[in-house]
Parts: structure tokens; C-alpha cells; sequence
């Protein structure tokens, strides 16, 4: 049987960094934060606590996430002095890449004071991803005079070729080019009071996934999660699963190109454009076989036996290997003193092997109600007839001849 790839988990934290908005001494504000499983395998782990003025109020502590599961969590900041504070939140689990994750938290604390103009709190940006519908709050404004107007500040640069900002401070659009950006955002208030700040935005690639098969067999290959449309485009580092399922008659063997092994299940990380292909092969034992066998030889009581008639195999191949049930009529029971038949009646057993080209070695053995005949043999397939000679392991040879059904 193929043996199966390992599979592994590997864990996501965003975002990197929580910006709290300017806070009054002794007033809260709050930030969000995603653990996501992005791996193969369960994902165990824990959220660490953390010191005043920050806290975790939701989604702390442990968890146990199966592939594409989340948790989410939220950090709160309530400063009880003004100043700027800074901490950092850990997250460990078993993940064999990055066991611990981290999010740095930065909070600002001020006095209970009556602010001038428009304070302006920009987000961390999620990356965007070329070709891909991108859609993100820029900020925060406070203070001031609402209502606020957002406008791009040129002067420090421009957004990605084709995001747009509206004047809620909402970015939108699909960018064409990766790349990381920086373009300055400016807030108005209602009596003309300004301010800007400096925001950047990273345009990660996509790539492409190309999945083929070869082989003298047939099958599918199916990619989870499908991928951006119009299909099997990925972000620069995703993790996409692979599996192949062979067709009737067909075994799966192995991966080339951008992946490898003969698990049927694998997984890529995209780096950059791949290209995959699943090999199958022919199963051509595989199916019911009927027809005739013989054997003679002396047995364990010195008497000379002659076995056969119907003979029928059972066979299931993967790659070339194959195994499977065989039944048998025919096999003799001989008086010890005399020789002479006493019974004759059928019997059941297991058969393995391998194949190689048309050549069949295996072995098989047929359980009577009296004795288990075991045989080694090789046998030759044309077409769909399979003829062979084999051997007792205490003597004797016979053959045998099934046609499949």
C-alpha cells in the first residue's frame, strides 16, 4: 500500500500588530486577533495572559483547531495613566514551523483633555493580492469636530494601481501589481481642523497551480482550498492539500514536479508557480479470476496425493503489489494405511505477490477441512488468462489456469 504523507500543523496569527486608538486614562478600547490553523494536522495551543493596562478578554487561554479552523480573540487596553505603553501576546502550540507566535500590542494614554482637531489612528493593512478583490477600513478618527472627510495625501505617495480610498476612509478595489506601498492618508473635520498619517499597503503575488496526471492508469486529483478564481491561484505562501483518487482499474503511484511521494494526500506551499503531476498506473490483477488448478505430490503421511478442479482468485493491485482470497475443489483426504481416498472437498485461503511486466510471482494456500496446502509459484498474464506453475513447500508441483471475469 502507498504510504500515506505526513501531515503537520502550522498555525497564522493576525494580524502582526494592534495599534490602539489614543485612549482616555481610565476609558477602554479594544483590538481583534485571529489564530487560524493553516496545516493538515490538529492544531493545539494556548493564548498567553497579559499585564495592565492590557488584557485578554476573549479567546484566551487554550485551543485545539482542526486544518482551517479559527479562533478569535479579542486584547483590551485600559490605561490608568497617560503615557504610551507597549506589550507583546504569545501564542504556542505544536505547530512544527513557528511553535510560538507573537502580536505586538501598543496603546497610547491620555489625560481627560479636550483635543483640537481630528486624531487620526491608522489600522495595520491585511495584505492585498494581485488580481484579487481587496476591501479595508484605513482607520480610526477621533476628536475634532465630526463629521470627517478622508482624502489620499499625494504628496507622500500612492495607493496600489487599481485601490481606491472613499471618504469614510474605506480602501477598495483589485490591485495589478505587487509590490508595498505607501501613500499618505489625510483626515479633515467638520471646521477644516487636519491631520495625516502615513499608511502602507503590501501587494503580495499570486501563483499559479498546474495539475496534471501520467502513467498507464487513470484518476483525478482535486486541490483544497480551490483557490482564487478563475481556479488554482494561490497567494504567495498557501498551503493547498492534494489528493489523488485512482479510477476503476487504476492505482495511484506517486507525485513529481512541485510535490513528491506516494501518499495519495500531499500539500504544496506556494513559493511561486507550480506545477504538479499524479501518476497512475494500470491495476491489471485486480478482479475476480476463475478457473482450474492440479497439484500432486506426497504428503506428510507418505501417500501420494492428486488435488484440483475449480480454482477461483480474488485479487486487488496497488502499484505492484496485489493481494486478495483464493477458494479451491478438489483437495484429497488419504487413509494413512492404505492410501485410498477417503474425501475430497474444497477449501479457502488468502494470496499476495507481485507483478512485474506480464511476469506474476506469488503465493497462496487453500484450507481444507483437514489440512492447509501453502504454494509458491510464478504464473504469466496475457491478456486476461493467467497461467502458472507452482511448488508445495513440502514437496510436489501443479499448476494452474484462470481467465478473469
Amino acid at each position: 500500500m502507498p504510504l500515506q504523507a505526513k501531515q503537520n500543523p502550522f498555525i497564522s496569527l493576525s494580524p502582526a500588530q494592534v495599534t490602539f486608538k489614543v485612549t482616555i486614562v481610565g476609558s477602554v478600547s479594544t483590538g481583534s486577533f485571529t489564530v487560524k490553523n493553516i496545516g493538515t494536522a490538529k492544531l493545539i495551543g494556548s493564548v498567553g495572559s497579559l499585564a495592565s493596562p492590557f488584557e485578554v478578554v476573549k479567546g484566551g487561554g487554550a485551543f485545539s483547531l482542526k486544518p482551517n479552523q479559527t479562533v478569535k480573540g479579542t486584547v483590551q487596553f485600559k490605561p490608568l495613566k497617560a503615557g504610551t505603553f507597549s506589550a507583546v501576546l504569545q501564542v504556542k502550540s505544536n505547530a512544527l514551523s513557528l511553535p510560538t507566535v507573537k502580536l505586538n500590542l501598543t496603546g497610547l494614554g491620555k489625560g481627560n483633555v479636550i483635543t483640537k482637531g481630528p486624531i487620526l489612528v491608522l489600522s495595520p493593512l491585511p495584505h492585498a493580492q494581485v488580481g484579487q478583490p481587496y476591501g479595508q477600513q484605513v482607520g480610526n478618527t477621533t476628536g475634532g469636530t465630526p463629521p470627517y472627510a478622508y482624502t489620499i495625501a499625494t504628496a507622500s505617495g500612492f495607493p496600489p494601481i487599481g485601490i481606491l480610498m472613499d471618504a469614510n476612509g474605506y480602501l477598495a478595489g483589485t490591485p495589478s501589481i505587487a509590490g508595498t506601498y505607501t501613500f499618505g492618508v489625510s483626515v479633515t473635520d467638520l471646521v477644516a481642523e487636519e491631520t495625516s498619517k502615513t499608511a502602507t499597503l503590501i501587494v503580495d503575488p499570486v501563483y499559479q497551480l498546474t495539475l496534471g496526471t501520467a502513467g498507464t492508469g487513470s484518476g483525478t486529483v482535486t486541490a483544497d482550498p480551490p483557490g482564487f478564481s478563475p481556479g488554482l491561484i494561490y497567494a504567495k505562501g498557501g498551503v493547498v492539500t492534494l489528493t489523488a483518487t485512482p479510477d476503476a482499474g487504476s492505482s495511484f503511484a506517486s507525485w513529481s514536479g512541485g510535490a513528491s511521494g506516494t501518499g495519495a494526500s500531499t500539500f504544496v506551499t506556494m513559493s511561486g508557480n507550480k506545477t504538479v503531476t499524479a501518476t497512475f498506473n494500470t491495476s491489471p490483477l485486480t478482479g475476480t479470476w476463475m478457473g482450474t488448478w492440479a497439484w500432486s505430490g506426497q504428503g506428510s503421511n507418505g501417500c501420494t496425493f492428486s488435488d484440483g478442479g475449480s480454482f477461483a482468485l480474488t485479487l486487488s493491485q496497488t502499484g505492484t503489489s496485489f493481494s486478495g482470497s483464493t477458494t479451491g475443489a478438489g483437495i484429497q483426504t488419504r487413509d494413512n494405511s492404505t492410501c485410498a481416498v477417503t474425501s475430497t472437498d474444497s477449501g479457502a485461503g488468502s494470496a499476495s505477490g507481485t507483478i512485474s511486466g506480464s511476469v506474476v510471482t506469488l503465493s497462496f494456500n487453500l484450507a481444507g477441512s483437514v489440512v492447509t496446502l501453502t504454494f509458491n509459484g510464478t504464473a504469466t498474464l496475457n491478456n486476461n488468462t493467467l497461467t502458472g506453475t507452482f511448488v508445495r513447500s513440502t514437496g510436489g508441483s501443479g499448476s494452474f489456469s484462470v481467465t478473469k471475469q
